[in-house]
C-alpha cells in the first residue's frame, strides 16, 4: 500500500512539473542547441524579463562574432548588420527544425564579400563549402558548415607555382579560365619583352620542369643576361657575347651600324666584287652554317654542275675565275694544252664562247674532238672517201692556216707535171 503511494505521489509531482514547465518553454530546441535545453539554462541565451538578444548569441557563435567584429563574411553585411539573430535563427520549433536556412540556388554570394565570377559562378556550394578545404580543426568537423574559407586563392586550389610566385592568383589570371595569364605585365619585371619577344609564346622561355612528380612551369630564376641564355650563338662567339651591339630585337635581322663594320677582321676578308654584295646576300638562314667561306661554292652554286669533278670533286672557282670579275675565265692556253684538245694555230685565237657556247649554255664536256665536230665538211660529195678517211680534215689541212693545203696530188689518176705542178 505504501508503493501504490509514493508512486501516485510521484506521478502528480511529474505531471505537474511538465505542466510548469510547458508554461514556461514556447517549445523543444533543435538539435544544435540541445544541449541547452531545461529551464537552469534559459538565462544563457535570454536575458529575464526579455527576448534572446544578438549579444548572448555571439557570447557562444564566437566565429560569427569574429567575422563582423574584422567586417568580413555575411554577418557584416547591410543585410544583417544592426539585426537580432533570432529574426532569422529563432528555436523552440522541435529537434528537427532547421535553425539556419536559406536558399542557396537565390544566395547573392557577394553580400559575403567574395563575388562569384567567371567559373567560379558555375559551381555549386559543396564544390567549395567542403571540410577539405577548411584548415581550421573546430570548424572542420562541424557538419554543413558554410565558414572556415577566406578569399585567398590557394585555400581551395593547389599552388600550381610550388611557393615560387604570389599567392594570390588573381594578379596574372583571371576567373574566366588559368591558363591564360591576361593580368601578368612583363614590363613590371626586369626582363621587359620588346620587339619580337612580344609576340614569342610564354613556354619557350619558361620551360616546364618535373617537381614533386608533377609538371611546374618555371618563371623564376631564369637567366637573362646575354641573349645566348637562351638562344644559340650563330657566330660561335667569333664576335663576343654582346649580341645587341649588332643587332635589335626587333629583327635579328635588322643590323645596326653595318657601315662601320669592318669584315677585314673576320677570317675572310671582303676584295673585288664582294665588296659591292650586299650583306643579306652571304648572311642568310639557309647560308649560315657555311659562312666559313672556305670554298666558293659554300655560297655560289656550281654553274657547270660537276663538269670539272675529279673523283667526285669538284675544283673549286678561283681556279678559272677571279673575285674581280667572273667573266672572263683566266685559264690559260697553256692549260688547254694539257687537255685532250691542244689548242694549235688558228685555234688559239679563237674566242671560248665559239666552241663552248652553245644555246646560250656554257659546257666543256664532250663537246666533240675531231674537225667535223665543229666543222662543215665543204668536200661532202666532192672528194672520195679514200682521200679523206672518216672525214678527217688533217690529211690536207692544218690548225696554223686553213688555205695552206698540203694535199698529194700524186695520189690521183692525174699527176701534176710541168705547168700543171705551179
Amino acid at each position: 500500500m505504501n508503493l501504490k503511494r509514493i508512486f501516485a505521489a510521484f506521478a502528480v509531482f511529474t505531471i505537474f512539473n511538465l505542466a510548469a514547465f510547458s508554461q514556461i518553454s514556447p517549445g523543444e530546441l533543435s538539435k544544435a542547441h540541445a544541449g541547452l535545453e531545461g529551464v537552469s539554462n534559459c538565462t544563457k541565451c535570454h536575458v529575464v524579463g526579455n527576448k534572446v538578444t544578438r549579444e548572448k548569441c555571439l557570447t557562444c557563435h564566437k566565429d560569427i562574432q569574429a567575422n563582423i567584429t574584422t567586417n568580413k563574411g555575411y554577418h557584416a553585411s547591410s543585410d544583417v548588420a544592426g539585426k537580432q539573430c533570432a529574426a532569422c535563427h529563432n528555436d523552440h520549433h522541435g529537434r528537427n527544425f532547421q535553425i539556419a536556412r536559406f536558399d542557396q540556388k537565390t544566395f547573392i554570394h557577394a553580400k559575403t564579400g567574395f563575388d562569384l565570377k567567371g567559373a567560379h559562378a558555375k559551381k555549386e556550394c559543396k564544390d567549395c563549402h567542403k571540410p577539405g578545404f577548411i584548415k581550421d580543426a573546430r570548424l572542420k568537423v562541424k557538419s554543413g558548415t558554410f565558414m572556415g574559407l577566406n578569399k585567398q586563392c590557394l585555400t581551395c586550389h593547389e599552388d600550381y607555382h610550388h611557393g615560387k610566385m604570389s599567392s594570390n592568383c588573381a594578379n596574372c589570371h583571371n576567373f574566366d579560365t588559368f591558363k591564360n595569364a591576361t593580368g601578368f605585365d612583363h614590363s613590371t619585371t626586369r626582363f621587359p619583352l620588346l620587339g619580337k619577344h612580344k609576340t614569342v609564346l610564354c613556354e619557350k622561355c619558361h620551360k616546364t620542369q618535373i617537381i614533386d612528380g608533377k609538371p611546374v612551369q618555371q618563371f623564376k630564376g631564369l637567366t637573362f643576361a646575354n641573349c645566348n641564355s637562351c638562344h644559340k650563338d650563330p657566330h660561335d662567339n667569333r664576335f663576343g657575347q654582346n649580341c645587341k651591339q649588332c643587332h635589335s630585337e626587333e629583327s635579328f635581322h635588322n643590323i645596326k651600324g653595318m657601315s662601320s663594320f669592318d669584315h677585314d677582321k673576320t677570317a675572310f676578308k671582303l676584295t673585288g666584287k664582294h665588296k659591292l654584295v650586299a650583306c643579306k646576300e652571304c648572311h642568310k638562314v639557309n647560308l649560315t652554317a657555311h659562312l666559313k667561306h672556305d670554298h666558293c661554292v659554300d655560297c655560289h652554286a656550281d654553274y657547270h654542275k660537276k663538269e670539272f669533278a675529279i673523283n667526285g670533286i669538284t675544283p673549286d672557282c678561283n681556279k678559272c675565275h677571279s673575285i674581280y670579275g667572273f667573266a672572263p675565265s683566266n685559264y690559260t692556253i697553256d692549260q688547254h694544252n694539257l687537255t685532250k684538245f691542244p689548242l694549235e694555230g688558228a685555234h688559239t685565237a679563237t674566242p671560248c664562247y665559239s666552241c663552248h657556247k652553245k644555246q646560250n649554255k656554257w659546257t666543256f664536256r664532250n663537246i666533240g674532238s675531231i674537225c667535223i665536230d665543229c666543222h662543215k665538211n665543204q668536200h661532202n660529195g666532192f672528194i672520195e672517201e679514200k682521200f679523206m678517211a672518216n672525214d678527217n680534215c688533217k690529211v690536207c689541212h692544218h690548225a696554223d692556216s686553213w688555205n695552206n693545203v698540203t694535199f698529194d696530188h700524186s695520189q690521183t689518176k692525174f699527176k701534176q707535171d710541168g705547168a700543171h705542178a705551179k
